[in-house]
């Protein structure tokens, strides 16, 4: 990557966050590397957020001697070809079990180079997550990109939000589509250092790449998010109180159980919401805890105005030590 952020190590206890080097966005790491480096000791499963936000009440309830700790580096890269089928997996079911061009998608995702991150071990190839912006506009004859905009509207039930939407998604807006997908279990001090490296990267592309019309088509007015989140029933809402749910309450708001933490800070800073529940899987309908945490899809609006206050808000959440 033409520019990596590289300020002195810093260390935040227990989990340590690197960084090497100094602050100097101009100089490059190696191999496509962008020298980020996260340490911790936590459980990861291979399971994408997708398809674990049903399990968080199973997991609530696991003890120390049913999980396996493990030590694990993570690093960030920027997207490359070999990793299409591991994006693609993240990306099948983004449109709720409906199909489409998921194979588009994840190619779109790969082939800009400028703009995103995937999440790796260290010394491995395989992706664990990744984040990156498209524009809708620039890809409207994408059939990836029209089926997308399509399902965000028709989901909508809001008749004043769904013009919104159509307005926001016309030719003549500037609207960035978020995708943000990653394993579950994944420690949610990524969050920080992954948002704020892509919007810096944003920004580095509205002046470095190589065309007035590329670097137009980073200058967004506002970005769409859709995620995954848990709704909770009126009974685990009454007993939230209970020991059972005192993991799961750092994550929730009002309703909602939110699987990444950054996406309860979009949606504190989005102009526009909605939300509708996703249909049940056949293990869904035999588990037990599937009435308790059915799975939502929630769809976001926010402005590139309110973008500071997300990033500030993330550091808040996660602030570094002061350099060693």
């Amino acid at each position: 990557k033409g520019r990596d952020l590289m300020p002195p190590q810093k260390h935040r206890d227990p989990v340590p966050f690197h960084k090497d080097g100094n602050e100097n966005k101009d100089q490059a790491g190696p191999s496509g590397i962008k020298r980020d480096r996260l340490e911790t000791k936590s459980p990861v499963s291979h399971k994408s957020e997708e398809e674990n936000s049903n399990s968080e009440e199973e997991d609530v309830e696991t003890t120390k001697d049913d999980t396996e700790e493990v030590q694990v580096t993570f690093e960030f890269f920027d997207p490359r070809e070999d990793d299409f089928f591991y994006v693609k997996t993240f990306l099948t079911k983004y449109l709720d079990g409906v199909e489409f061009d998921s194979s588009g998608l994840a190619n779109l995702v790969v082939s800009q180079k400028s703009v995103g991150t995937c999440i790796k071990p260290e010394g491995e190839g395989e992706v664990y997550g990744f984040v990156t912006v498209l524009n809708v506009q620039r890809h409207r004859e994408e059939r990836c990109i029209q089926e997308i905009t399509a399902h965000i509207v028709d989901k909508c039930d809001n008749a004043a939000h769904a013009e919104l939407l159509r307005t926001i998604l016309s030719e003549q807006s500037k609207v960035g589509l978020i995708l943000n997908e990653r394993l579950v279990n994944m420690p949610p001090e990524v969050s920080e250092p992954l948002h704020r490296g892509l919007h810096e990267e944003i920004t580095w592309a509205t002046e470095d790449e190589p065309t007035q019309e590329l670097r137009d088509s980073f200058k967004f007015d506002h970005y769409i998010i859709m995620t995954t989140v848990c709704r909770m029933s009126e009974r685990q809402a009454a007993a939230s109180s209970s020991n059972k749910l005192k993991k799961l309450r750092v994550r929730e708001s009002m309703s909602f159980l939110y699987l990444k933490v950054e996406d309860q800070v979009y949606r504190d800073q989005s102009c526009l919401t909605f939300w509708y529940d996703l249909p049940r899987r056949p293990e869904e309908i035999a588990a037990h805890s599937a009435a308790d945490f059915p799975r939502t899809r929630l769809v976001m609006v926010v402005p590139q105005k309110n973008i500071g206050a997300v990033l500030s808000q993330l550091q808040t959440l996660f602030p570094p030590h002061a350099s060693q």
